[in-house]
């Protein structure tokens, strides 16, 4: 069997994150939505223990330590599309590189 046992409840949380407007909370719901997937795929024996605890160590560890850097990480790439957005009301485009 190939998940199921939860009826997929990864994709209704993934579906729901993108409509999220706090930019963390939504990487936080999406990132919980890809361990959903690897919870139902491990009860359901698709995957094995190792992968799921890996897995839950790596949710763990992003969500659960060094929110400072996480944040950071979204105060850049809301300051770079702001960037791009008001350089585009003047016909300017970003080029990468």
């Amino acid at each position: 069997m190939s998940g199921g046992s939860m009826d997929y409840l990864c994709f209704k949380i993934e579906e729901a994150a993108h409509r999220i407007p706090d930019r963390e909370i939504r990487k936080m719901a999406l990132d919980f939505a890809d361990l959903m997937h690897d919870c139902e795929w491990y009860i359901d024996s698709d995957i094995g223990e190792e992968t799921w605890n890996k897995s839950l160590a790596t949710f763990k560890n992003k969500w659960f330590g060094k929110r400072d850097e996480r944040l950071k990480e979204i105060i850049d790439a809301a300051i770079s599309d702001l960037r791009t957005e008001l350089l585009g009301m003047i016909g300017e485009v970003k080029h990468d590189g």
